[in-house]
């Protein structure tokens, strides 16, 4: 087992033997080679739900990009796609035991060989979670980590949704609810650290759309999606605080 990945395993350890065997099983398990394999520099948010991701899907359409955003599909300039229901019922049914989900992200990932629509930035789940195991398809993939202060991601994220996972790689069967907001902040910081260490500086970016300034947020996205922004647009377009087509 690499450091990084020997690290991670090591922090979960001191909090769950849940987690740290989910962890071990997805390090140490033989993988089959996916069907298909892209090779573009697609952008994957490997940062939690609840931490303001939707308000950097809008922006990123608005900067011209195809999203995924969990089952919402968006069109660059702000357009709503499409819910994607249906695939992403696939993912959630070949995951329903424990064993099944590990044996299922080992073999292939159906859900991303089923994925036909054109995307430039994934968020929520599936990368948020399982963005290790997204590496095998997307290999040249940027990684984006949202972020936001654990106290209050925890508090939403517990308030705002019935059965979340936590905050590491691959929970397969495992959910937030059994973990107290001190092991939850544990295995959240040793997933951020996997990530610092697995990915080169240059293939990896943080974002805080609640404590960055505007300026500084459409900066960092512009970067990681290599668009080119103008002062004159950030200055005409405050960053999104969410999208704008809830309702729809």
């Amino acid at each position: 087992m690499e450091e990084c990945a020997k690290a991670y395993v090591d922090a979960a350890a001191s909090v769950s033997d849940i987690a740290a065997d989910n962890l071990r099983r997805m390090f140490c398990s033989p993988k089959v080679p996916p069907k298909k394999v892209d090779t573009r520099r697609v952008v994957l948010d490997v940062g939690q739900g609840t931490t303001g991701t939707r308000s950097v899907a809008f922006a990123a359409s608005l900067l011209g990009k195809y999203v995924l955003h969990f089952e919402t599909y968006l069109l660059p300039n702000g357009t709503f796609g499409h819910r994607r229901k249906k695939i992403y019922s696939k993912w959630q049914s070949m995951k329903r035991t424990n064993a099944g989900c590990h044996e299922w992200l080992d073999h292939s990932l159906n859900f991303l060989d089923d994925e036909t629509k054109y995307y430039d930035m994934m968020l929520g789940i599936p990368s948020s979670n399982y963005g290790t195991d997204m590496l095998r398809y997307t290999p040249n993939a940027h990684i984006l980590v949202t972020e936001r202060n654990f106290s209050d991601w925890y508090r939403a994220r517990r308030r705002d949704h019935n059965t979340p996972p936590p905050p590491y790689q691959r929970p397969c069967e495992d959910k937030v609810r059994l973990y107290t907001e001190e092991q939850s902040s544990i295995l959240q910081a040793a997933d951020i650290e996997y990530w610092k260490c697995k990915m080169p500086p240059e293939r990896i970016t943080f974002l805080n759309v609640f404590e960055e300034s505007s300026t500084v947020l459409w900066t960092k996205l512009a970067r990681a999606l290599e668009v080119n922004i103008t002062e004159e647009f950030m200055s005409d377009n405050p960053f999104p605080t969410t999208w704008k087509f809830e309702s729809n």
